[in-house]
């Protein structure tokens, strides 16, 4: 396969498996928290430190999501959703230990 065939599968997989840390904070955010802004949220958990904890969860969907990718035998995007979610740990990291 050529790498111009490639890409857009791999970025595919970043797309999804960056979506899927922001759908479990937003999804936190509807269930518990719905009476605050979002803003308010965001702040509220990055200063108390949860944020962090909440974006590892979303981590462990993507998980699911690669697992999935495997199964279905779409091995470019399921490498996409890794890099993804290396990127998510390294931002998990900054924020828990630099931040």
């Amino acid at each position: 396969m050529k790498p111009s065939e490639m890409i857009p599968k791999m970025l595919i997989g970043v797309l999804v498996g960056l979506i899927c840390p922001c759908i479990i904070v937003m999804g936190i955010y509807l269930v518990h928290y719905s009476n605050y802004e979002v803003l308010e949220y965001i702040e509220t958990s990055y200063s108390t430190g949860l944020l962090s904890k909440k974006l590892s969860l979303g981590a462990i969907l993507n998980l699911a999501v690669f697992m999935l990718f495997i199964a279905l035998k779409k091995e470019l995007i399921a490498r996409g959703v890794f890099i993804a979610t290396i990127l998510t740990g390294i931002l998990i990291v900054y924020i828990k230990y630099f931040a």
